[in-house]
């Protein structure tokens, strides 16, 4: 078990620093190729919107196959929606790279807190994941601020690109951690009132964070 806690806590620090490296430079490498603030508006809101629906259908399906199976692809499906954005200049590609984040997004959030939790047992659960959230959001925050720098040293698509390298170190730790799974013999039922809360709660934080950072740009 400690083994795949420190496994998973190495995993985040890269998973967490390429994000924040990732959205500070993101709204600026839009803007960049000369997409208008509408746009970056709508590739904001599909990926929050994707992230949001299939919230509904990641809970039951990591219950059927294992969250530990879908946290590990979720890891890397951040890592390459990113990535593939990084290395376009495209708008049709941007929404469909913008949708696979937003996927990638709910996959980890429907999963990542209960992999974490099986890998301690009793009380030690709540102080772990409490810690384990303060520490991601310090990560992000330190990615951000290695960012701007890195942006004005080297250039926006150089961040993104450096970033989603970043991240997909992650992947390859999570790989190794070995989480014990309850697994459910159907996939599709009737989401639960929390399910339901959360996903709506994916959309509303992903829509107002990306008119955040557009209004934070144009300022």
């Amino acid at each position: 078990m400690r083994r795949g806690l420190f496994l998973y806590f190495f995993s985040e620090f890269f998973l967490s620093f390429g994000i924040g490296m990732v959205q500070y430079a993101q709204p600026f490498f839009y803007s960049s190729a000369h997409v208008s603030d509408r746009t970056i508006g709508y590739l904001f809101a599909i990926n929050a919107f994707f992230g949001g629906c299939s919230a509904l259908l990641m809970g039951p399906l990591a219950d059927r196959v294992g969250a530990s199976h879908i946290f590990k692809w979720a890891t890397l499906t951040i890592g390459l929606g990113s990535l593939c954005t990084s290395l376009v200049t495209s708008v049709p590609v941007w929404t469909v790279t913008a949708a696979l984040s937003g996927v990638g997004g709910s996959m980890l959030t429907s999963t990542e807190n209960v992999v974490l939790s099986s890998l301690v047992t009793g009380r030690e659960r709540s102080h772990l994941i409490s810690r384990f959230t303060a520490l991601y959001m310090v990560f992000i925050g330190v990615g951000v601020i290695f960012a701007g720098w890195f942006v004005h040293a080297y250039g926006l698509r150089e961040t993104m690109v450096v970033g989603s390298a970043v991240s997909l170190v992650a992947p390859i730790f999570r790989f190794f951690v070995k989480a014990p799974d309850s697994r459910r013999t159907r996939v599709m039922q009737v989401p639960s009132k929390p399910l339901v809360f959360m996903a709506g709660y994916a959309i509303l934080f992903g829509i107002a964070g990306g008119s955040s950072i557009r209004l934070r740009h144009s300022f």
